[in-house]
Formats: C-alpha cells, structure tokens, sequence
C-alpha cells in the first residue's frame, strides 16, 4: 500500500501519520538539483529517516518512460510482480493514451495552435518549462504536444519555471493553458482575479486544462492523466 503523507507546501510532512502507519520504506523523487529527497527540507529528510529508512528515485534528466522504468525496477527488487496481467494491462493503456496525445499534437501544430504550461501564487505568475519536467518534456518531445517554452527559466531554482509579476502575465500567448494543480499554486478562477491574466483570451474563454504536476510514474496512472489531459485538449479544439 502506498500512503501520502506530504502536505501541500514544500517539506510540510505529517510525521504522527507516518509513524502510526508503520511504514516499512519511504519513497520520494530525486533531483540532481536538490540535496536529499524531493519534497522534504534536509532537517525534516533527517527527521523521517529515525522513523523509516528512505529511497529516492531519479526525476531529473530523464524521460518519463525512463521514470516509470526506474520505478518498476524498484517494485521488482520490492518483491512485486511486474509481468503480471494487470501490469500489462497498464502499460498497453498507457501506449493507447500516448497515441492519443500525439494525434492531438498533430492536429493542433497542423493548425498552428499552442499550448502553455502555469501556475501562480498571490505575488507571482509562472511560467512552466517542460523541457525540466519528465512527464511535459516526453509530450513534446515524443508525442508532439506544441508546448511553449519560456525563455528566461528561473536558473537558481532549477530552471523548471520562468518567474514573472502579474502585471506581466501576458508575455506569452498560448491557445491553452494547462494549470498546475498542485495546492500551493491558484487555482484558474483565483488566478482570473488578476486582470492582466483574466485579459488574455486564452483566459477569458477559460481554455483551461489541469496538469497533474505530481501524478505517480506508473503506466496506469500515466495513462489516466493523459486520457484526462486528452480530454481536456479534445474539448477545447473546437473553440
């Protein structure tokens, strides 16, 4: 069983909820950028490992066939059966869901349409980098999708977003606009408050799809983000 137990900022974890789940191993992301474990600030990684061992499992640099990869490996080595049928099931779904996406990419670079990737919190606007994120990079590199790259990515955190204020929330016109989901970003309706961004027409006919920044990196939950964000993108082609 896999329990979440991380709250909605970075290094908020509940440390009474994972020790009451007795848990025998801890697994997190891992990026080359950052010391120690995805999500977890160095004191509370050295917080978590007196209640369970941890693993990190690379992110960074690699593609999102290569995550999922590296991640079936570990359920290997973990004793589980990765060959078995449903596990084949996942994966022809999530080639059949690939396939979807790239039809959509197609279609819409044929008719000269984009797509960006944000989020923003009160005091600022992002502007997301797919090239730094494996599941973004894999869409365009491998299925085509027209996602927009910022030019100027924030390099000190990373290079995974380009910061800009509100005021300048404009600087880049896409036809969509996938949102991020996560709890620390707005939401699309707060993120209309801000007028600059509400201008937009991308805005303002709330051509919005959610982009599932955290979805785990399994064939079968790969595939139903990108049924959900083929979805997404089909219901906007008409308008």
């Amino acid at each position: 069983v896999i329990t979440d137990v991380t709250g909605p900022g970075y290094g908020e974890i509940n440390l009474e909820r994972l020790a009451s789940l007795h848990p025998d191993l801890l697994v997190s992301g891992k990026y080359a950028e950052y010391p120690g474990l995805w999500h977890l600030t160095e004191e509370q990684e050295r917080m978590v490992r007196r209640v369970v061992p941890t693993l990190g499992v690379r992110q960074s640099g690699i593609s999102l066939p290569g995550s999922i990869a590296r991640y079936r490996e570990l359920a290997r080595a973990l004793g589980g059966d990765v060959d078995s049928p449903r596990v084949r099931a996942d994966e022809a779904a999530f080639h059949a869901a690939a396939q979807r996406l790239r039809d959509i990419g197609a279609r819409m670079r044929a008719e000269g349409r984009t797509i960006l990737a944000v989020g923003g919190t009160e005091q600022e606007y992002f502007v997301v980098a797919p090239q730094r994120n494996p599941d973004l990079d894999f869409y365009v590199r491998e299925l085509g999708l027209p996602i927009i790259a910022p030019r100027h990515p924030d390099t000190a955190s990373g290079g995974y977003f380009e910061r800009l204020s509100w005021e300048n929330a404009g600087a880049y016109r896409a036809d969509v606009l996938l949102w991020d989901t996560r709890r620390a970003s707005l939401p699309p309706e707060e993120m209309l408050r801000h007028p600059v961004f509400a201008a937009r027409e991308s805005a303002a006919r709330r051509r919005f799809v959610a982009w599932e920044a955290v979805a785990p990196f399994g064939p079968g939950t790969c595939a139903t983000t990108m049924n959900r964000l083929a979805d997404g993108l089909s219901t906007h082609l008409s308008t």
